[in-house]
C-alpha cells in the first residue's frame, strides 16, 4: 500500500513536471474560469458594498445578514437552482447555456460576490469615524478623498477578493451540476479530480489533487500576509535612526527664517451668534456668541465636558447641525474645514504618506515645517507605530503644508515634551504675525496665559467669561473663575 501511495505521487509528479496536454489543459480552463467569475464579482460587490455601507435605509441590517449568510451558501444548493433555471424547459433555458464555461463562470460569480461584499461592507463600516471627519479638514477633492479610503482598506479588500478566489478554485459542487464536467470543455480541477479517482486513475487525480493543493496554500499564504502584515523593518530602522531625529530636532528647533511661507492674501473673520446645540434632548451649548479676528489667538478654556471640542467642530463648520449662525465677515470661505482632532488620527502608509497623500503640497513649506517640528526621518516610518505626541506633530504638520488662514486646534500640545509645546506655541505665534486667525481649546492655563489674545471659559455648555488675558486671569467677572483661579476649587 505504502508502495502504490509512493508509486502515485511519483507518476503524478511526472505529468506535472511534463506538462501534461489535459493536466494543462484543465489546470488553465479552471484558474481562467474562478479568475473571470472573481473579477467580475469584484468589479461590481466593491461598488455595491460601499454603496450598502454608506447609506441607511430600512431593511439594512436584514440585507448585510442575508450576504453574510451567502457567503457560506451550499455550492450544490447553488448549482441545482441554476440548473433548473437555464435547463431546457426552465424560464431561461432558451439562453442554451447549460454545460457551457459561461454558466461556470455565472455559478462562482454568485458564491463570490457576497464573500467580496462581505468585506467591502465590514471594512468600510470599521474606519474610524475620526479619520472620515479627518478627510474634510484638509483640501482634498472627492477623488483623493475617495483615494484614501482605498488605501485605508485595501487590505480589507484585498483579502475579500484572495479569499472568495480560493473559494472558487476549490468549489466542485455547483459546476459541476451545471458544466457537466465535459471533457476538454468543462473540466476544472475539482471536479476532473473527482472523476478521475471513481475512475481509478489515481495518478491523474493526484496530480490535479497536488496542484489545486499548491494553490490552496499560495492564495492562504497570500492572505494571511495581507492580513498580518507587519512593519518589523520599519520599527528597526526607526530605532536606528531615533539619536540622529532627535539631533536633526535640537538643530531645527530655533529656526524661524522662513515664516514668509506661511503669508496669507485672504484673512478671516469670523462671528457665531448665539451657538446652541442639543443632542438627545441633552444641551451641549447654550447661546455662545464670539468673535474671532484675523491676527490673534482665541484659547478655549474650560473642564472636561464643558463643550470645547463641540465649539471648535461648530466653529469650523465640520458640525452643521446647531442653532445660532457662524458668518465668515471677511469673506474667506474654505471648501474645507481646517480643524486639528483632540484625537488626531494618521492614514495606513508611511508618514511621507501622510503629509503627500494624493495630492500636490508646496514642498518647502512642507520641508520647513517637518525640520521644524522634528519629524524629518520619521518620513518611511509606519504611521501606525508612532507615538502619542509624533503623530500629533505629523498631524499638525500636515495641516499646516496648506497654509490655511484660520486654524482650529483641539488639544494641539497634549501629549508633547516640554521643548516640543514650546516649539508649536512660538510657531502659532509666528503665524499669528502673518495674520492667521487661531483658535485653541486646551486645559493649559499656562499656555494660555502665554500666547492668547482672547480667552473664552466654558462650563456646563455655557460661556462663563470671555476677554482679553489680562483681564480673564487678572481682574475675572464670574465668581466660579475667581475661585478656580485662586485654588479653591478643581477644574
Amino acid at each position: 500500500m505504502q508502495n502504490r501511495f509512493i508509486e502515485a505521487i511519483k507518476l503524478a509528479l511526472e505529468l506535472i513536471l511534463s506538462m501534461n496536454k489535459e493536466v494543462t489543459s484543465i489546470t488553465l480552463f479552471s484558474f481562467y474560469i474562478s479568475f473571470v467569475a472573481v473579477l467580475f464579482a469584484t468589479l461590481t460587490a466593491i461598488p455595491f458594498g460601499i454603496l450598502i455601507a454608506s447609506i441607511k435605509f430600512p431593511g439594512r441590517n436584514f440585507l448585510i445578514t442575508l450576504l453574510n449568510t451567502f457567503t457560506g451558501f451550499p455550492p450544490v444548493v447553488m448549482g441545482v437552482f441554476l440548473y433548473l433555471l437555464f435547463s431546457r424547459t426552465g424560464p431561461l433555458g432558451f439562453l442554451h447555456l447549460l454545460f457551457t464555461p459561461h454558466i461556470m463562470i455565472l455559478a462562482q460569480y454568485l458564491l463570490s460576490f457576497p464573500i467580496i461584499a462581505s468585506f467591502t461592507i465590514q471594512a468600510i463600516e470599521n474606519i474610524n469615524p475620526i479619520l472620515l471627519e479627518t478627510l474634510k479638514t484638509l483640501p482634498y477633492k472627492e477623488e483623493q478623498q475617495v483615494q484614501v479610503l482605498f488605501h485605508e482598506v485595501r487590505k480589507e479588500l484585498v483579502g475579500g477578493i484572495i479569499f472568495a478566489f480560493g473559494r472558487a478554485i476549490s468549489e466542485v459542487g455547483a459546476i459541476i451540476i451545471v458544466g457537466g464536467n465535459i471533457r476538454w470543455k468543462t473540466r476544472t480541477l475539482t471536479t476532473a479530480a473527482v472523476q478521475e479517482a471513481g475512475m481509478g486513475r489515481i495518478e491523474m487525480a493526484m496530480a490535479l489533487g497536488i496542484i489545486l493543493l499548491t494553490a490552496a496554500v499560495l492564495i492562504n499564504l497570500g492572505f494571511r500576509i495581507i492580513q498580518n502584515e507587519k512593519s518589523f523593518n520599519l520599527k528597526r530602522a526607526r530605532k536606528k535612526s531615533f539619536s540622529a531625529k532627535k539631533t536633526s530636532t535640537l538643530q531645527t528647533k530655533n529656526n524661524h527664517e522662513k515664516l514668509e511661507l506661511f503669508k496669507i492674501t485672504e484673512s478671516c473673520q469670523v462671528q457665531a451668534k448665539n451657538i446652541t446645540k442639543t443632542i438627545n434632548g441633552k444641551t451641549i451649548l447654550q447661546d455662545i456668541s464670539l468673535e474671532l479676528q484675523p491676527g490673534t489667538i482665541t484659547v478655549i478654556l474650560g473642564p472636561n465636558g464643558a463643550g470645547k471640542s463641540t465649539l471648535l467642530r461648530i466653529l469650523s463648520k465640520l458640525d452643521p447641525e446647531y442653532q445660532g449662525k457662524v458668518q465668515d465677515t471677511l469673506g474667506c470661505e474654505l471648501q474645507y474645514s481646517p480643524l486639528l482632532h483632540q484625537i488626531p488620527v494618521l492614514f495606513k502608509g508611511n508618514i511621507n504618506f501622510n503629509l503627500k497623500c494624493f495630492t500636490s503640497i508646496e514642498q518647502e513649506r512642507s520641508q520647513y515645517l517637518q525640520d521644524l517640528l522634528g519629524i524629518t526621518l520619521l518620513e518611511n516610518d509606519n504611521a501606525m507605530t508612532v507615538s502619542g505626541g509624533e503623530r500629533r506633530l505629523i498631524s499638525l504638520a500636515r495641516l499646516l503644508q496648506f497654509n490655511p488662514p484660520i486654524l482650529f486646534l483641539d488639544e494641539v500640545t497634549a501629549d508633547l515634551d516640554p521643548a516640543n509645546v514650546a516649539i508649536v506655541e512660538k510657531l502659532l505665534v509666528e503665524l499669528k504675525k502673518q495674520n492667521h486667525t487661531i483658535v485653541i481649546s486646551t486645559h493649559n492655563l499656562l499656555q494660555a496665559k502665554r500666547i492668547a489674545d482672547q480667552v473664552v471659559i466654558l462650563m456646563n455648555g455655557k460661556m462663563i467669561e470671555k476677554g482679553s488675558t489680562f483681564q480673564v486671569f487678572e481682574n475675572p467677572q464670574n465668581e466660579k473663575v475667581k475661585a478656580f483661579l485662586q485654588g479653591d476649587i478643581p477644574w
